[in-house]
C-alpha cells in the first residue's frame, strides 16, 4: 500500500508540473527595429533586459532587424542555417552617433525560473577570436550568487561570421532570478535570440500541490499507525 501511495504521489507531482509549467520563448519579433529594450512581459513573467561592460547592467540592449534600417547583420554576414528570425537583440546599432559597443547582456526575472537557454549570434565578428569565451550564468539573486554556468569557447578554427551557438543552463529548482551573458573579450555586434525558460508554478498550483502532499502524508501516517496496532494485537 505504501509503495502504491508513493507512486500515486509522484504521478500527482508530475501531472501538476506538466500542466502548469509551459516553457516560454522570447524571440523579439513583436518589437520595432531600433527599440531600446527594457521590461518584457511573457508567459506570466516579466523579463528585464540590459547591457553593460561589467558584471551588472548599466544600459540598454537594442532590437535590430535582419536587413532593416538598424540591421544587426551586414549584407554578407547572415546567420548560419537561417536560424535567426527577422529580429533579435544586440548591443550595437548601425549608423552615425548610434551605440557601437562590445557589451555583456543581462536579464532579470520577476518570477523565479528553473532553466534558461538562448541563441548567441555572430560571436567573433567585432573583436573576439580563437580562445575567447562567452559565459551564460544564472543567479539566485541580482547577479551575485551563482547557480549554474556554461561557457562556450571560440575554436582554433574560427567559425564563419554570422555563426549561431545555443547556450543552456538549469538550476534544478525554481530559484533563478537573474542571468548574464559575459564575454572574455568585447565583441561588437553580437546578438541574442530565442530565449527559452520555464517560470515557477502559479501560486494556486503550489498551494494545491502542497495541500495534496500534506493530506497524503497524514493518510500514510494513519495507515502506518493502524498497521502497527494490528500487528501488536
Amino acid at each position: 500500500m505504501l509503495r502504491r501511495s508513493r507512486i500515486f504521489l509522484l504521478s500527482i507531482v508530475t501531472l501538476v508540473c506538466t500542466l502548469t509549467l509551459p516553457a516560454t520563448t522570447i524571440d523579439f519579433e513583436a518589437f520595432n527595429d531600433g527599440d531600446a529594450l527594457g521590461p518584457v512581459v511573457a508567459g506570466g513573467n516579466t523579463v528585464t533586459f540590459g547591457a553593460g561592460a561589467g558584471a551588472v547592467p548599466t544600459g540598454n540592449a537594442f532590437v535590430v532587424e535582419v536587413g532593416g534600417a538598424e540591421t544587426g547583420f551586414q549584407p554578407l554576414d547572415t546567420p548560419v542555417g537561417g536560424m535567426a528570425g527577422a529580429k533579435f537583440l544586440t548591443d550595437e546599432l548601425a549608423g552615425p552617433g548610434l551605440p557601437t559597443q562590445g557589451l555583456n547582456y543581462f536579464m532579470t526575472f520577476a518570477v523565479p525560473i528553473i532553466n534558461l537557454s538562448l541563441d548567441l549570434y555572430d560571436f567573433r565578428d567585432g573583436g573576439a577570436g580563437a580562445g575567447d569565451t562567452a559565459t551564460l550564468t544564472i543567479f539566485s539573486d541580482a547577479f551575485t550568487t551563482v547557480i549554474d554556468t556554461f561557457t562556450f569557447m571560440i575554436p582554433a578554427v574560427l567559425p564563419v561570421d554570422g555563426n549561431v551557438v545555443n547556450l543552456a543552463v538549469a538550476s534544478g529548482a525554481f530559484n533563478v532570478l537573474s542571468a548574464s551573458l559575459v564575454f572574455s573579450d568585447p565583441d561588437v555586434g553580437t546578438g541574442i535570440d530565442n530565449l527559452n525558460f520555464t517560470s515557477a508554478p502559479e501560486p494556486w498550483s503550489v498551494f494545491l500541490l502542497g495541500s495534496g502532499m500534506l493530506g497524503m502524508g497524514k493518510a500514510l501516517r494513519r495507515r502506518r499507525k493502524l498497521a502497527a496496532n494490528q500487528s501488536s494485537s
